[in-house]
Formats: structure tokens, sequence, C-alpha cells
């Protein structure tokens, strides 16, 4: 086992390292053979560095002060001055747009002011169609836009509208909740055990409350009409006034058409000299004594096939209303049984 080196050993061996490191001997040979170690080397030849020192000293002898620390991120990245300011353009670079063949043809035989007017013109035209160009682009964007979130809200109104199945949903619920003793207890039942269910949304409160005026109206026993239905109401009342009205403009001018012709044949026959006759058909006469044209008999009997129809939506829209009031009722039942 090799002998516990001490400390001079140590030194030694690492004299000997940099000594073989620097290329030359770690003793140096005195005159009379002797090994001996070399001189401490002089401040000038050791390169120290800059936190080493507290000042450096210029070639005139003063002293100057030391740079400031600088940490290692500082140290490994290099300043870039190219990076804090703007390149001053180049001595050869043009300072307007390009020209083409044509137009350096053109201004060939100009003076330069007039060459510097028109490039000034040209600068200024290109760069009002850049900013037409982006002012487009800007518009276009805000179109769509604007499109999209038109489509997004015409989806949302899709997907809340109400429809036939919901409305009978919301009716059953309506009249077990005014047949309850505790409606407001039964509201909050009904939530608490279907409230993840979209179809049940009328029962929330705040804005995620859907279909909320129609429930209430619902709750005050009022009656609520699809939108369907409102429109079919509509068609069907603009339909039967405009026909009611092309009939009876038919009828009155049939009627003023038989009461001139009944005028003209009473003229004819008072200006003829003939022996006295039956007194002339005057227009206020009863119409019970007017001959029947056939466009009047069409009238009649489409006013009658009008009013046949009409009775018969009466009573299919009667017949409708009771049964939804049954099927309200048993879901009632159905409810109250459950509870």
């Amino acid at each position: 086992m090799a002998p516990h080196a001490g400390p001079s050993t140590r030194r030694s061996r690492r004299v000997r390292r940099s000594g073989a490191a620097r290329g030359g001997s770690v003793f140096s040979s005195d005159s009379d053979g002797s090994l001996s170690l070399p001189d401490e080397p002089d401040d000038s030849d050791v390169a120290d560095p800059f936190w080493a020192r507290p000042a450096l000293r210029s070639a005139s002898g003063s002293a100057s002060p030391s740079p400031p620390p600088r940490d290692a991120f500082h140290a490994s990245v290099p300043y870039d001055e190219a990076r804090t300011r703007t390149p001053p353009p180049e001595p050869g670079a043009p300072t307007h747009p390009p020209l083409s063949t044509e137009e350096q043809a053109e201004l060939a035989d100009l003076e330069p002011e007039e060459v510097a007017v028109y490039l000034r013109a040209k600068q200024e035209r290109q760069r009002q169609e850049r900013i037409a160009g982006v002012e487009r682009i800007e518009r276009e964007q805000a179109e769509a836009q604007r499109a999209e979130r038109e489509r997004r809200a015409q989806e949302e109104r899709d997907r809340w509208k109400l429809t036939a199945p919901q409305l009978a949903l919301m009716e059953r619920t309506a009249a077990a909740v005014r047949s309850s003793s505790t409606p407001d207890v039964l509201q909050m039942r009904i939530l608490a055990g279907h409230g993840a269910d979209a179809r049940f949304s009328f029962l929330r409160r705040g804005r995620e409350q859907h279909w909320g005026a129609e429930w209430d109206r619902l709750l005050r026993g009022e009656r609520v009409t699809l939108e369907e239905e409102k429109k079919g109401l509509l068609v069907g009342y603009d339909s039967d006034s405009e026909e009611s009205e092309v009939g009876a403009s038919g009828r009155e001018g049939d009627g003023a058409t038989a009461e001139a012709q009944q005028v003209a044949a009473a003229e004819e026959q008072a200006a003829a000299p003939t022996a006295p006759g039956p007194p002339p058909t005057l227009p206020q006469e009863s119409a019970s004594k007017r001959p029947h044209s056939p466009e009047a008999a069409d009238a009649d009997a489409l006013a009658a096939a009008k009013a046949a129809r009409l009775q018969r939506a009466r009573e299919w829209a009667s017949k409708r209303r009771q049964e939804l009031a049954e099927e309200a009722s048993a879901a009632a039942q159905n409810e109250q049984s459950d509870v």
C-alpha cells in the first residue's frame, strides 16, 4: 500500500504537472549542478482578469476606473449594437419606386424637377393603393366575422325554437303546477329531478332559462300557439280577404252592368211612340226580381265551400284543444301520483 502523501508531496506534484503542461522543465539547474525551483513570475507575465485588478493603467501611467462587473449571461452573449439602431440606407440604394422601361423612356426628356414630381406622385399613389388594400382586407374580415356571428345566433335560435313536443311538455307541466297546492315546491322538485335535461330549461332562472314568456303564459292559463300555426292563420286570413274582395268587386260590377242595361232599356221604351206598356224595371227594385247570372252562382258556391271549410277547421281546433287538455290532466295526475 502506498504511503500517504503529505502537503509537500502534493505541492511538488502540482508543480511538476504545471511545468510539464508548459512544455518545460520543472526544476532549474544552477551553476554547481544542483536543482532548484524556478523563480516566481513577474506580475507583468500573468494575465490577470479584469475583475482581479482594482484599476487599469493607460500607457501614460494614469489610473482609469475598472469596467462594471458582468454576470454569466452578459459574459456569454456579446453585445450587438446593430440590434438597437436602424441601419442607415446604402449610398447607392434608390429612394423612389422602381421605374419600368416605358417610364424611363418617357422621363428621359423631362427636367429633374418634373421627374421628382412624377416620382412623388407615383409613390403617393402606391401608398394610397396599399392603404386601400389594407382597408379592403379589414372590411372583408369584419364582414366575415359579422356573418359568423349571425350564423351562430341563427343556430342558437333554431336550437331553442319552440316545437310541438316541447309545447306539449310545457302544457302538461303547467297543468300539474296549477293543480298543485304547493306550485313552487313542485317546480323545484321537477327542476331537481330533471335539471340536466334541456327540455326543462323553462323552469330555470336567469340567462339559462328558455321559453320563459311561453311558460309564464301557460302558468296563467293562457293558450300558446306555435309560430307555424300563426303563419298558417295569417296566410288563410289574407287569402280569404283577397277572395272576398275579388268576389265583392265582381258582384258589384255585375250589378252595375245589369242596372245600366235596365236604365237604357227604360229610356228606349220611354222615347218610342208606342202604346203604353208595363212600367220599366228600375234599379231600385228588389234583387229577387233580377235574373241570376252564372258568375253570381259561382260566387255563392265558393262562399258556401269556404264557410264549410272554416266550420270544419273550427271543429278540429276544438277537438284538438280538448285532447290536449285531457293529456295535460292525465300528466298532472301522474306527476301527483309520483310525488
